[in-house]
């Protein structure tokens, strides 16, 4: 359902800023708990924070599907802060889950490797369900696909009750205000940390702004159900990157991102100035470094987080990229409705090439 969620709201809204809109209140309502919610998975367990999340994101989808039945725009708006709230519990708290018990089974060294691994996997299960949605809709309207999307968020929900918390969790009484303040002193102290935490915020909003913005665009060369096949293309694009990351372990990570984010966006220009029934499935190959940069940037962070803050950190980055994400988000749509979806589309791409000046500046500090 990603692949057209954002048809499907402009379907139910008409309209470019309010679909547009639900995508932002997602950000907000993610930005409001993040502090909590990182604390509260540093403190109370990874484990039963991923279950909550689970559980939220069951909710959300269930009444999105009946908002799509009825055509209520109020309910993707209930929906769209239960999105968020199960974004906040899952950011940084899925990453430090994986991290934490690396380091407990001794393979800590290994996680670049590990990490892009299991992305690998996560772009395989992508693939099945845009695939199998593609077929959906291609039968059936787009609120058939909405209720079909409930089953596999049902399947992660009991899949999170048999994760297992590790060993190196810290259970120390909690104290949400120090806690916060403390990772926040920390966090901007460390002069690179702060560098990788802008890049991070930068860059994630920028790209979680595509990913949902391009349904729209697409829809405008092809067939609505071919969007899921575009995407299809996507996740393979991204499971070869992610395969590929071996291959560029020796190089210097901020060198390697700037290669990464220079890719996609050559892809993604050259596609929007072709504009042709074309553009989509190049701009597929864009995800060719979406592996790259994603593990180059999480590598960056986790190195330089604090262990017994380590989610409280993530959680302060997601907070941050939420608000700017929700700014974008609206931008992005008060664009499309006045300047068209195409110009939109492409101040949103080149916003990334702000990545390689921050990264270029601090290659050459490094020299």
């Amino acid at each position: 359902m990603t692949a057209v969620l954002s048809i499907f709201f402009q379907d139910i809204t008409q309209s470019y800023v309010m679909a547009m809109s639900v995508f932002s209140l997602c950000g907000l309502s993610q930005a409001v708990l993040e502090i909590p919610t990182g604390i509260f998975s540093d403190k109370i367990g990874r484990r039963q924070t991923l279950i909550l999340s689970a559980a939220l994101i069951l909710i959300c989808l269930l009444l999105w599907a009946v908002a799509g039945q009825l055509h209520c725009v109020p309910l993707l708006f209930v929906g769209a802060v239960l999105y968020g709230a199960s974004d906040a519990f899952m950011s940084g708290t899925a990453d430090a889950l994986m991290f934490e018990t690396m380091q407990a089974i001794g393979e800590g060294q290994d996680f670049k490797l590990i990490y892009a691994r299991s992305r690998v996997y996560n772009q395989s299960g992508l693939l099945i369900s845009v695939l199998t949605a593609a077929g959906v809709m291609y039968f059936y309207p787009i609120q058939i696909l909405a209720w079909i999307s409930i089953l596999p968020m049902a399947g992660q929900l009991v899949i999170a009750f048999f994760y297992v918390n590790p060993p190196l969790e810290s259970k120390t009484n909690i104290n949400g205000d120090h806690d916060f303040k403390q990772a926040f002193f920390l966090l901007w102290r460390n002069k690179k940390l702060r560098l990788f935490s802008v890049i991070e915020i930068l860059d994630s909003s920028f790209c979680m702004t595509v990913h949902r913005f391009e349904g729209i665009y697409f829809e405008n060369v092809i067939a609505a159900w071919a969007v899921n096949l575009i995407r299809g293309c996507k996740q393979i694009a991204g499971m070869v990157g992610y395969a590929l990351m071996p291959c560029f372990r020796r190089f210097q990570p901020l060198k390697l991102l700037v290669c990464s984010v220079l890719w996609s966006v050559g892809i993604r220009g050259t596609a929007l100035v072709l504009n042709s029934v074309f553009s989509p499935f190049i701009m597929a190959l864009s995800n060719l470094s979406y592996g790259i940069t994603e593990t180059t940037k999480m590598e960056l962070l986790q190195n330089e987080y604090i262990a017994s803050q380590r989610a409280t950190m993530g959680s302060i980055l997601s907070l941050l990229t939420a608000v700017f994400q929700a700014l974008i988000y609206l931008g992005a749509g008060y664009l499309a409705d006045f300047f068209g979806v195409r110009l939109a589309f492409a101040c949103v791409t080149g916003g990334r090439l702000i990545i390689v000046f921050l990264c270029s500046r601090a290659i050459k500090k490094e020299k």
